[in-house]
């Protein structure tokens, strides 16, 4: 399974809008901040369907610089009846002075799945499970979409909206670097 995030921005640091299409070409999602005026951190971030209606929002926490993890939960209109889904970034001071990735794990998934920047510079970001061993990549194109995400799990291939939404906040932090 492969997905295309296509970005859309005013400027290099100042993304607006994302376009989320299957290995087809067919549209899945449109990722949009409410008001692309203010940074990623003073808003809310919404998922909308091919017809423009919510399918969730991105809850955002709290910017400060000094935490160590930050959660981005996924919130879903019907909470109730929808699962529970986040993305856990965590970027430690010994990362920081070591100019490394933060890493992001996927919260609601089982088994557990890492993303983590590569070290080799071959790919973006690469997801692991459990084992550390290899199941999916987060690779940045230089022609058509910004990112391909691409997996074999079978886990993740039933999870587009979540893949999509790691693949955004990994591009959102690094616009906010």
């Amino acid at each position: 399974m492969i997905y295309s995030i296509h970005r859309h921005a005013f400027s290099p640091g100042r993304p607006y809008r994302y376009h989320v299409t299957d290995q087809t070409g067919n549209a899945l999602y449109v990722i949009e901040r409410s008001d692309p005026g203010f940074s990623f951190s003073e808003q809310s971030i919404c998922i909308l369907d091919t017809h423009g209606a919510a399918v969730a929002t991105i809850e955002q926490p709290r910017d400060e610089r000094w935490l160590v993890s930050k959660t981005y939960w996924i919130n879903f209109p019907d909470s109730a009846a929808a699962p529970r889904f986040g993305i856990e970034q965590t970027h430690t001071l010994a990362d920081q002075v070591l100019h490394r990735s933060p890493h992001f794990r996927l919260i609601g998934v089982a088994p557990e799945y890492v993303a983590r920047g590569s070290a080799h510079g071959a790919h973006f970001y690469e997801i692991f499970d459990a084992a550390e061993q290899p199941q999916g990549e987060i690779v940045p194109q230089w022609q058509g979409a910004a990112y391909t995400v691409e997996s074999e799990s079978p886990v993740l291939a039933q999870l587009p909206l979540l893949l999509s939404t790691l693949a955004v906040v990994i591009d959102l932090h690094h616009d906010d670097d």
